[in-house]
């Protein structure tokens, strides 16, 4: 048996099968660790994505207002 689900780490089980009777298999599936990565990549992100609302501020000169003549 082969579980994959989102968000956890996959399981390969070997499960014996007998014929005529039930067979019930029971799975704990652990978290993945959340490292701040892309979800594409393995992992989920809980850090949402940043939008700018304004444009940067513009920065001032290197000297301070001083006119060097």
């Amino acid at each position: 048996v082969s579980v994959t689900a989102t968000g956890y780490h996959s399981i390969d089980k070997k499960v014996d099968v007998t014929a005529g009777s039930e067979t019930k298999v029971q799975l704990e599936l652990v978290k993945r660790a959340s490292s701040g990565g892309s979800p594409g990549f393995g992992g989920s992100s809980n850090v949402p994505n940043h939008v700018p609302t304004a444009p940067p501020k513009p920065k001032k000169p290197a000297n301070s207002g001083i006119i060097d003549i």
